[in-house]
Parts: C-alpha cells; sequence; structure tokens
C-alpha cells in the first residue's frame, strides 16, 4: 500500500492537505491533479488571493521522504500607513521651517521620494530612516504641493500636501511705467502688491500734500499679487514729485516710491537729485521735493512772461 501525499508548510509546521483532501479550515487553498486526472500520481496545491502571510517553504512529502518544495515570496505593493501633517493644509510663515513625515509598508520595503512643486530640493532636504524631511528657509516660492511617494518598483503610492507660506507685503512698480509727465497731462500711476494672506489696504499718496485722483482701481492678477492703478490730471506743478504706494496686512507692511518727473514741450526733463527714479523704501527728503515743486513753478512762470513780452513786441 502506497504511502500518500502530503503538503507541508514548514514555517507553522501546517499539515495542508492529506492525498486529496484540504486538512485546515481555508477555503483559498485546494488541491487539483495533474492533467492525467484520477490516474496521475501529483497533488497539485493552489492558492488563490494571495496574501502575504502566504509567504513561506511548501513541501510536498511521502512518508518520511521530500517530493517537492518550493519557497513562496508574495511581494506586496506599496501602501502609506502614517503621515504628518494628519490633514492635508500645512501653514507656515516666510522664513520658518516646514516638517513632514510619511511611512510606508509593502515588500520589498518601499523608499520614499520627497518632492516639492514636482521637483526634489535636496538641498533644503533632510531625509533619514523615518521618512521625515524638513524644508528650512521656506520662502514663497515653495507654497504648493508637497508629495511623498512610496515605491518599491511593483508600483508607487503618494500621499500629497498643500503647503501655504504666509508672507508680508511686497510692493513693485512696473519697470516700463512712464514717468515723465507735463503739466495737463493726465499721468497713470500702477504698484503691484504681493502678499499672503492679501492686504488689507493698498493706497498711493504724494509724500507732500493731497491730491485728488480721477480713477482708482485694483485688480486680482493671480491668488497673491494685487494691481492698484490710479489716474491724476496734472493740473498745477505741486503735483510733480515724490509719491508712495504703500500696502499692509496682518504679517506687516511696506512701500516703494514712484516720482513724477516733469517735462517741457521740448522734451527737456526736471530731476531732482533727492529723489531718484529707483525704488528705496522710508529714505525720503521732504524739503527737496517741496523745494523741486517751486521750482517747477518757477519755470513754468518764466515761460508764461516771456511768451506775454514777446506777444506785445517789448
Amino acid at each position: 500500500m502506497s504511502l500518500k501525499l502530503i503538503w507541508v508548510r514548514d514555517n507553522t509546521a501546517d499539515i495542508l492537505s492529506l492525498d486529496r483532501t484540504i486538512t485546515i479550515p481555508n477555503s483559498r487553498l485546494s488541491i487539483i491533479s495533474s492533467l492525467y486526472g484520477n490516474m496521475g500520481n501529483d497533488r497539485i496545491l493552489r492558492i488563490t488571493n494571495v496574501e502575504e502571510t502566504d509567504s513561506g517553504l511548501y513541501r510536498c512529502v511521502q512518508g518520511e521522504v521530500t517530493i517537492t518544495e518550493v519557497s513562496l515570496d508574495v511581494l506586496v505593493p506599496p501602501k502609506i500607513i502614517s503621515h504628518y501633517p494628519h490633514h492635508i493644509r500645512f501653514t507656515v510663515k516666510e522664513g520658518g521651517n516646514a516638517k513632514f513625515s510619511c511611512s510606508a509598508s509593502g515588500k520589498p520595503i518601499p523608499k520614499i521620494i520627497w518632492q516639492v512643486n514636482g521637483l526634489l530640493r535636496s538641498s533644503n532636504i533632510i531625509k533619514n530612516e523615518s521618512s521625515t524631511f524638513i524644508l528650512h528657509n521656506v520662502s514663497r516660492t515653495d507654497s504648493g504641493r508637497v508629495e511623498c511617494i512610496a515605491d518599491n518598483e511593483l508600483s508607487k503610492v503618494s500621499r500629497q500636501f498643500l503647503l501655504n507660506v504666509k508672507y508680508k507685503p511686497t510692493v513693485t512698480v512696473p519697470s516700463m511705467l512712464p514717468l515723465h509727465f507735463r503739466l495737463y497731462d493726465t499721468a497713470t500711476l500702477v504698484c503691484i502688491v504681493c502678499s499672503n494672506p492679501l492686504p488689507l489696504k493698498i493706497n498711493i499718496y504724494k509724500q507732500m500734500g493731497y491730491f485728488n485722483f480721477k480713477e482708482k482701481f485694483e485688480i486680482k492678477l493671480n491668488d497673491t499679487c494685487t494691481q492698484l492703478t490710479i489716474t491724476i490730471s496734472i493740473k498745477d506743478p505741486t503735483l510733480f514729485g515724490l509719491y508712495v504706494c504703500k500696502s499692509k496686512n496682518n504679517l506687516g507692511s511696506a512701500q516703494t516710491e514712484l516720482f513724477v518727473k516733469a517735462q517741457d514741450e521740448d522734451g527737456l526733463i526736471f530731476k531732482s537729485n533727492a529723489a531718484a527714479h529707483n525704488c528705496h523704501t522710508h529714505h525720503t527728503i521732504h524739503s527737496s521735493s517741496y523745494i523741486f515743486s517751486i521750482l517747477i513753478f518757477a519755470y513754468y512762470l518764466l515761460r508764461l512772461h516771456s511768451k506775454l513780452f514777446n506777444d506785445l513786441d517789448i
């Protein structure tokens, strides 16, 4: 009488089958015969819906003789099992540090790749075995998507975070903005403010004195930048000189300067040495701007006086 074939699993010491019968309560296991049907001596162990716990050494034995053995190594796609922050959105002030962590399971063990807006920032990223990195000295350009990617060659899986960098306003003037005008011209003054959160207030005012504007309107350029435009009628020479565009939000304030220069009919531009067209902050010589306006006014009076004498042929 021949001995029956049995399947055993070494790492659990389980006897899985006796001849054609499965001996443990596992519906995923079955014994199938070879192509020769009942006439063959093959006893093929089939495992359906394979799980990671099925890994191990399987032996087909007859008595004390091992007929065949199979080492089953189950590969598992990566899965992210924990992450920080727990919510998708993370807010930090510009200049601060942003810390993220991400852990994944899988077989083979997945490697973790960190990306900021689709790019690996290796110069700013510290990565260690716990899959944690710190983005140092965060800038406004880092706002956007931070992604943890787990890759074990079988597949990839990712977890995304939205990094929201807050910063105080920056104020700029378009470089091509014309700032040379004649008396009675209409001047357009433009400044662009970028901040997060958006500015509570944007305004353009004259450094010395009050002025009336014809139009004033704001245009939102994107989620963080706003353009302020005003138009003024230069009805008298005192409207030439220094203007300031100022803005603030709850993180701070900033300002820049616009210098409206006078140009006569012959194209001569009157300049003030005290205030250049370069944009700078908080360094203004008030008396120079005032004296400059008086000089322009005197110049136009002299021209008017000269024309009157020419008309009278004196």
